[in-house]
């Protein structure tokens, strides 16, 4: 999975940085997003662990999106995860290549 330099989540672009510096001032934290600056930051970690983040906070854009502005940061978290096994598990999933489903019949 690569991760993006930016996403966009209900029409709004959000720029992505890899940085160890949060604006949201919390230290024990490993990513936030800033939906006032429109920007989702991740904290340098091992590769695995920012994409599992990265998806954290774009599910919480998400939810913010649709409404949900108290949402539950364990059930974030679990659909975060969730969501990380099905990309791992099926990475051809989202390849752009035409894939000819009749060879090898």
């Amino acid at each position: 999975m690569n991760i993006p330099s930016a996403v966009k989540i209900g029409g709004v672009t959000y720029t992505v940085e890899i940085t160890d510096k949060l604006d949201l001032g919390k230290v024990s934290y490993s990513g936030e997003i800033d939906y006032c600056n429109l920007a989702i930051r991740v904290c340098p970690n091992a590769q695995k662990k920012m994409e599992v983040d990265f998806l954290h906070e774009l599910m919480r854009g998400i939810y913010e999106h649709l409404g949900y502005d108290q949402h539950d940061e364990k059930k974030i978290d679990e659909l975060a995860h969730a969501l990380y096994m099905v990309i791992e598990d099926n990475p051809d999933m989202f390849n752009t290549e035409k894939i000819d489903s009749t060879k090898g019949e």
